[in-house]
């Protein structure tokens, strides 16, 4: 009988042995900080904001030395897809470009310390575009027509039907990665915007601008008071008088707004 139980005990032992081995891939050396994609649009997420103001409170907290994921938002933040046409860009609101993941708290880190920041990796969503929309970016005197070239990504490259036999070498890259201002440097920005009230435009430059908060959006006006009807024109040499509107922050932004 008891050559019986010690066999009978056998198995029992190997199953609890193999049960504490673990495949390398679960082995974990590194510290990890999520910040998640909620929703379907910047508007809809509480972890994304598409403006710098001090008063923007932080989603996450992370310490030195570990890593952080942000899970973003294409440029436009938009409802573009594979099967996109070029009449589909009416549709796209230029307000709400820029959407950002974030903030994230550095734990220690003080006012006046630099953020040495390195990004490892960026993981590409299946799909991205390029987009012609008449009457914005540099060259819409030259395209007037509107234009979508929906790209198939991957790690190694993007291709489009609309491109045929182009093939770009994946090589990602942060359209925009910054740091929050503090209130102090905020008033230092509009102090030193306001003090170019003074100062001329400089031959074949385009206005200086400043911005301004009303009625919960963000309006852009000529700083440099040149005879300009819209922040494309380009400035004389004339002499800035007092432009409409100076730099100022508002006590309590939401998050999210259009520009």
């Amino acid at each position: 009988m008891k050559r019986l139980a010690s066999l009978a005990a056998l198995p029992l032992a190997l199953l609890a042995v193999t049960g504490v081995q673990a495949d390398t891939t679960d082995v974990k050396t590194q510290s990890r900080v999520l910040v998640p994609k909620k929703g379907a649009h910047c508007v809809d997420d509480s972890n994304c904001f598409n403006r710098y103001h001090p008063a923007i409170k932080p989603v996450a907290r992370a310490k030195t030395g570990q890593l952080i994921t942000f899970e973003t938002r294409d440029a436009l933040d938009s409802d573009l897809n594979v099967s996109s046409q070029p009449k589909d860009l009416a549709a796209i609101d230029l307000n709400l470009v820029h959407p950002l993941t974030g903030p994230v708290h550095i734990e220690g880190a003080k006012r006046g310390d630099v953020l040495a920041v390195t990004l490892i990796d960026i993981d590409p969503d299946e799909y991205g575009y390029t987009t012609v929309v008449p009457g914005f970016g540099f060259l819409r005197d030259r395209f007037t027509e509107p234009f979508v070239a929906n790209w198939k990504l991957n790690r190694l490259e993007a291709v489009s039907d609309q491109l045929p036999g182009v093939r770009i070498p994946f090589n990602g890259f942060m359209g925009t990665v910054g740091v929050l201002p503090g209130a102090l440097e905020a008033d230092a920005w509009a102090a030193r915007t306001a003090a170019t009230r003074t100062s001329a435009c400089a031959p074949s430059r385009r206005a200086r601008t400043a911005a301004t908060w009303t009625s919960s959006r963000w309006w852009w006006v000529p700083l440099c008071c040149c005879p300009a009807t819209s922040m494309a024109a380009v400035c004389s040499s004339v002499t800035c008088t007092t432009p409409k509107a100076t730099a100022r922050w508002p006590e309590r932004p939401s998050r999210w707004a259009p520009r």
